[in-house]
């Protein structure tokens, strides 16, 4: 989930209420490195939260590390 989608609300937003209302976590893919931003998607129960530039081996392990987590 990109973090700055252009609508009223972001992807922080967007994925907390599909984690809400489906049980599904996602991974946050943001340029934004702000404390506020990181801090909000942290508390949205996310799997991983990667910055740019994105490098395969990053979403990987992020991926990796939830195996066998409900």
């Amino acid at each position: 989930m990109d973090i700055g989608l252009v609508d009223r609300r972001d992807g922080i937003d967007a994925a907390d209420k599909i984690s809400w209302r489906f049980r599904i976590r996602g991974v946050f893919f943001a340029a934004n490195r702000d404390p506020h931003t990181r801090g909000r998607a942290f508390a949205a129960n996310l799997i991983g939260y990667l910055e740019n530039p994105l490098m395969v081996q990053s979403l990987r392990t992020a991926l990796n590390t939830t195996k066998g987590q409900t």
